[in-house]
């Protein structure tokens, strides 16, 4: 196995600072070419940032669930959980289509 390094990082990933968790559409690009990775940013000590990588152009767009018999990439779910501070509002699960990053729900935890 031949392995190549490419940097990724460039001065518009400073602003997420470290990535951890991330992920791929493992059923359909596991040890293939692939071009999204999702992952969790945190600029600070807690996560606070969902990220899209596109590893062709570089850009940022954040955890992913594919679409069951998806036939693109990115076809699929993100999902993360938001904690709010405030007492005011609720802590809830978020449901973001993958590719164009729209709201598609909520789920109050």
């Amino acid at each position: 196995v031949y392995l190549t390094y490419e940097e990724l990082f460039n001065d518009q990933l400073l602003e997420y600072g470290s990535l951890e968790f991330p992920q791929i559409n493992y059923a359909e690009h596991n040890g293939r070419a692939y071009r999204y990775f999702y992952a969790c940013g945190f600029g600070q000590a807690f996560s606070d940032s969902l990220l899209k990588m596109d590893v062709h152009t570089k850009e940022l767009k954040p955890v992913f669930v594919p679409t069951p018999g998806a036939t693109e990439e990115d076809d699929g779910v993100v999902m993360s959980v938001i904690i709010t501070p405030n007492e005011d509002k609720s802590t809830f699960l978020l449901f973001l289509d993958a590719k164009t990053f729209t709201e598609l729900g909520r789920a109050e935890v």
